[in-house]
């Protein structure tokens, strides 16, 4: 049972990754309710010959530190998706930004990177697949109170490597947070399951199930 679950796993994650393509519009609905969190597959920008990452997959939750998960809803915007933005209209902060990062090896805890610098630049690496995934992520509108960074161990743990951060703006702010990324230094670009795919991965999933217990069924009946 364990192996045919992170099989099935692995197939969400390929499939989901295959099937999505490049989205050029914006996207704005997180995968789960009550919840900030959106989940981006990554695609190397190299030809595909020379494609290295894969499958990886990154969620990232920008919310208030403050009152019930998910409110107000974070926005995503894909339009250029090497450059995925989040926005979050509470003005009131404190926030907290997760990252959880999905692929072979992974399953720790990130270290809490350097404050953002004078340009609202943070910047953190992870090793995927026995290589280096460089992310950096940009804080408008303005610059991040230094004396408010801070780490936070997320609850319930997300799965993968995860790195949770505690942030506030000497002001009252709606934030954003830009992010990118490279894979041994090769940029990539994000996109997101769309609800149609989706259905079609839960369709494949309940077949999987399906035949799983059709087997179980049959050695039953032969024993």
């Amino acid at each position: 049972m364990a192996n045919m679950k992170h099989a099935t796993m692995a197939i969400v994650l390929g499939a989901a990754a295959i099937a999505t393509g490049r989205p050029t519009l914006a996207s704005t609905t997180p995968l789960a309710p009550a919840s900030n969190l959106f989940t981006l597959y990554a695609t190397d920008e190299s030809p595909k010959e020379q494609q290295q990452a894969g499958p990886i997959s990154i969620g990232v939750d920008l919310s208030p530190s403050i009152g019930p998960r998910g409110t107000p809803p974070t926005t995503l915007d894909l339009t250029d998706p090497t450059h995925p933005i989040f926005t979050n209209p509470w003005a009131g902060g404190p926030f907290t930004l997760i990252f959880n990062i999905q692929g072979a090896g992974a399953g720790g805890t990130i270290p809490l990177p350097i404050a953002p610098d004078a340009n609202g630049l943070m910047m953190f690496d992870d090793t995927i697949n026995g290589m280096t995934l460089h992310i950096v992520a940009a804080f408008a509108p303005s610059n991040v109170d230094p004396a408010s960074w801070a780490s936070f161990n997320p609850q319930p743990d997300p799965p993968g490597d995860v790195l949770g951060i505690a942030f506030g703006y000497p002001t009252t702010l709606d934030p954003d947070v830009t992010i990118s990324a490279t894979f041994n230094d090769t940029p990539l670009s994000f996109s997101t399951p769309e609800p149609a795919t989706w259905g079609t991965l839960l369709l494949g999933l309940g077949g999987l199930a399906a035949a799983a217990s059709r087997r179980s069924a049959k050695r039953a009946r032969t024993r």
